[in-house]
């Protein structure tokens, strides 16, 4: 008698290298059905998509807590652990919906296959549309261009971002 193999109900396996849940992320239906998502150049739809796709991933949060404790410290606002777990989505009870912030800096950008010219420039654009918007900087080591972007002075602290939805208007 043969026995019939159960089918997993995970993920399947093209979906993903290693660990099935640790680069996985939820890009909604409406989102690609939007106009100004379908507006927007392929290559800026795709680089969106490795934003969010990102913003779930270990390396991610690990850089964005330690960023965003050093931008505290920095702002004379010290925060516990727990309080920046809880803001980052980390906090066990909030670990399946994420965090709207995200930190991108060149060294990910290159994990990607993006350049630091291009994915400046894409974050820029996604800026300008009103998909992403900077969640802060410390104002003594960053300066805003007259472009809306952001450079740094004297350290390589990335900036952190948020996704917004101000495309919607």
């Amino acid at each position: 008698m043969s026995r019939k193999k159960k089918e997993s109900k995970g993920l399947q396996s093209y979906l993903y290298y290693q660990n099935p849940l640790s680069n996985y992320a939820r890009i909604s239906n409406d989102l690609l059905k939007a106009e100004p998502f379908k507006k927007l150049p392929k290559g800026l739809q795709e680089f969106y998509i490795v934003l969010v796709v990102h913003s779930f991933s270990e390396e991610q949060l690990t850089c964005l807590f330690q960023t965003l404790k050093e931008y505290h410290k920095r702002t004379g606002k010290e925060v516990s652990d727990f309080d920046l777990s809880v803001e980052i989505g980390t906090y066990q009870r909030l670990k399946n919906f994420g965090s709207k912030y995200f930190v991108f800096p060149e060294k990910h950008a290159k994990e990607y296959g993006y350049s630091k010219q291009l994915s400046s420039n894409n974050l820029k654009a996604l800026i300008k549309k009103g998909f992403i918007d900077v969640y802060c900087f410390d104002k003594g080591h960053y300066k805003q261009g007259e472009d809306g972007s952001y450079t740094h002075d004297f350290d390589r602290t990335p900036t952190v971002y948020q996704f917004v939805d101000k495309w919607k208007r």
